[in-house]
């Protein structure tokens, strides 16, 4: 069971890295695009430029699922704990003033 916690991890490590390095390269698309409304919100935005965003981020969450689900299986406390830390980082962002980190929050492991 611990090889599949592992191998789990792994596989959420790599589609968080793609997917906070496609947030990335989007949110810089969004600053240098002259053309957007103003007002126009960062989620608003990808959802009609920046399609490969949301795809790489339904990638991330699924790995997330599946390391979470390996957890439980491993250790409940583990699991609770992750989950507990996860909820910590989710709510601290979206206390802030960064309209980019309110939206396609992605949160890793150490590795």
């Amino acid at each position: 069971m611990e090889a599949r916690v592992k191998q789990t991890k792994k596989e959420l490590l790599e589609a968080g890295k793609k997917a906070q390095k496609t947030k990335d390269k989007a949110k810089g698309d969004f600053k240098k695009d002259d053309i957007k409304d103003e007002n126009q919100a960062f989620q608003q935005w990808v959802a009609m430029n920046y399609p490969q965003l949301p795809a790489v981020y339904q990638e991330y969450e699924a790995a997330d699922s599946g390391y979470i689900g390996a957890l439980q299986a491993h250790s409940v406390s583990e699991a609770m704990e992750w989950q507990k830390e996860k909820r910590r980082v989710y709510e601290e962002r979206m206390r802030g003033d960064d309209q980019f980190e309110k939206v396609f929050i992605i949160f890793l492991p150490e590795e």
